[in-house]
């Protein structure tokens, strides 16, 4: 494992982001999952309607993912500034040689968080169906679009100094390899299962067994399809990618994802099959989550360690780390970081203690 021969220094910011970072996906992966959902629903809904179990998810996602995009992105941060405390140099190269298109996530961003809003409101609720569809179809497009654009950027980031600068003369806007499709594929299929088991707790008091069905239906989807798409992404990962996973310590981190995975399908299987919400089989659901997140995005880092490692930016970024982790800052950034969630948290409670006092 990489990761156990860095410096102390190099460690420290290692683990802070990826610890910041499976929050921030934690976070993403509901606002994406949930406008896979909502996407889905509002054209179903052009040929047809649907069950009151469907129409409970759908509103409670369309309900809170005005807060959890606004979530998503204040937990972001974090990882975006360590990113560059750990990969300075070749994250900033793939930002200037992206340019226009990588900066256009912000203005895409701010146009999705005002749909949001709108997705929700009585107004459009008003309108004819075709525009419900339009403004949900659109919300997951913008999505897309950003889950694109990181992707490409991180692919990007991998590149060796040659590819940077045919980029550059040939003035590419784009960046397209063999990893891009089948890596973005993995990210927004996951993100199904992620968004299972969150709104399985915020239903759990009033769900019924078709309820039940239906987000096992997601659950299991995400799960299975990201099994697939993680079997597509190991095709197209170079040679010496599969080798470093294929070692020991790289392969534990596979095998306890695998078994986190595993318990989170069974559990959904076992509520799927008596149509309950149990608290025991929710738990293990989210359990084998948290299990299986954290190994995905360890292994992520195991794929950039290797590329920069054959570029030789391996070194230079490690040396870089220990310079800049000699000028402090650590001590701002918890500070900022717990008073952050301290806010989030309390913002959270007093909606869920609003939605229950209206309900």
């Amino acid at each position: 494992m990489f990761a156990l021969d860095l410096p102390t220094e190099n460690l420290l910011y290692l683990v802070l982001y990826l610890v910041t970072l499976v929050l921030h996906v934690v976070a993403m992966n509901y606002v994406v999952g949930g406008a896979m959902v909502l996407a889905g629903a509002a054209v179903y809904r052009l040929v047809g309607n649907y069950c009151d179990a469907t129409r409970s998810i759908v509103a409670v996602i369309k309900d809170w993912l005005p807060l959890a995009l606004g979530v998503t992105i204040t937990l972001g941060v974090a990882p975006i500034l360590f990113v560059q405390m750990l990969y300075k140099h070749a994250f900033y190269t793939a930002n200037l040689l992206l340019f226009h298109r990588w900066m256009a996530i912000l203005p895409v961003l701010i146009v999705a968080f005002y749909l949001l809003y709108l997705q929700k409101s009585e107004w459009l609720e008003r309108r004819a169906q075709v525009v419900r569809a339009a403004v949900a179809v659109g919300v997951l497009a913008m999505f897309l679009f950003v889950a694109w654009s990181w992707s490409e950027n991180h692919l990007l980031s991998l590149a060796s100094q040659q590819q940077w600068t045919e980029h550059y003369a040939q003035g590419r806007m784009w960046y397209l390899t063999s990893e891009t499709f089948p890596r973005l594929s993995l990210w927004m299929i996951g993100s199904l299962a992620t968004l299972s088991v969150i709104v399985a707790w915020q239903l759990r008091s009033q769900a019924s067994s078709t309820t039940v069905h239906r987000l096992a239906l997601i659950g299991l989807c995400g799960a299975i399809g990201s099994v697939v798409a993680a079997g597509w992404y190991w095709l197209a990962l170079p040679g010496a990618v599969r080798t470093a996973i294929g070692e020991s310590a790289n392969l534990v981190v596979v095998i306890v994802g695998g078994l986190g995975l595993a318990a989170f399908v069974a559990a959904w299987v076992k509520m799927a099959r008596s149509g309950r919400m149990e608290a025991r089989l929710l738990w293990l659901a989210t359990v084998g989550l948290a299990i299986a997140i954290p190994c995905a995005t360890l292994l992520r880092e195991v794929r950039r360690y290797v590329a920069l490692t054959e570029v030789d930016h391996w070194q230079p970024a490690v040396a870089a780390t220990q310079e800049s982790a000699q000028f402090g800052g650590f001590g701002v950034f918890l500070l900022f970081f717990v008073a952050n969630v301290l806010v989030i948290g309390w913002i959270i409670r007093r909606v869920s203690q609003q939605v229950k006092h209206a309900s």
